[in-house]
């Protein structure tokens, strides 16, 4: 069988720069069947850099490998864009991760749901707009996307971002794009 990045760049629409071949086969450890638990990706760029076209490689390469995948972004005007760009089916990060659920005052809320996939890539576009967050007994999305994604085993997480965005409300940078910060908080790979 053919490697995922030679996969890719059999699907990918154009010549890819030597920074996107350099990224292509960074997929081959992020995708094998032995890589560590809690193996996440960043895909990281400015605007017109390419990453839309490289996840709309990337998904048919994983399409055409047999892969399982779940595309989502954490609004549905995103999800709506990573859905058509991709040519499948993508979801918010709520509908995929939260059900609804009543508070013990009727009020009501959202619980994270059990999570049925496994050796599945998750790709979460617009991943800057992820909050984390150090209130007691309160996630941020971000937190929740990770206990979700890493709760079965062989889950792969992939977060494309742009830095120049604006980062969640009272942060000062996305930390969801930082790699540091998710190796030593979430002890990602």
């Amino acid at each position: 069988m053919a490697s995922p990045s030679s996969i890719i760049q059999q699907v990918f629409p154009h010549q890819p720069t030597p920074g996107q071949a350099a990224l292509f086969a960074l997929f081959d450890p992020f995708l094998d069947r032995q890589a560590p638990e809690r193996s996440t990706l960043l895909l990281r760029g400015y605007a017109g850099t390419g990453k839309t076209s490289v996840v709309s490689a990337l998904v048919e390469a994983l399409a055409r490998m047999r892969q399982k995948y779940v595309l989502m972004a954490p609004t549905g005007r995103a999800a709506k864009v990573l859905g058509q760009y991709s040519g499948r089916l993508a979801l918010t990060i709520h509908k995929n991760i939260y059900r609804p659920r009543t508070g013990p005052g009727g009020e009501p809320g959202f619980k994270l749901q059990e999570n049925f996939y496994s050796y599945t890539v998750f790709v979460v576009d617009e991943a800057s707009m992820l909050a984390d967050t150090d209130v007691p007994g309160q996630n941020g999305l971000l937190s929740d996307v990770i206990e979700f994604v890493f709760s079965r085993p062989g889950n792969r997480l992939l977060l494309i971002g742009d830095g120049a965005q604006l980062p969640p409300v009272g942060s000062p940078e996305s930390p969801a794009l930082n790699p540091a910060f998710l190796k030593e908080r979430y002890g990602l790979h």
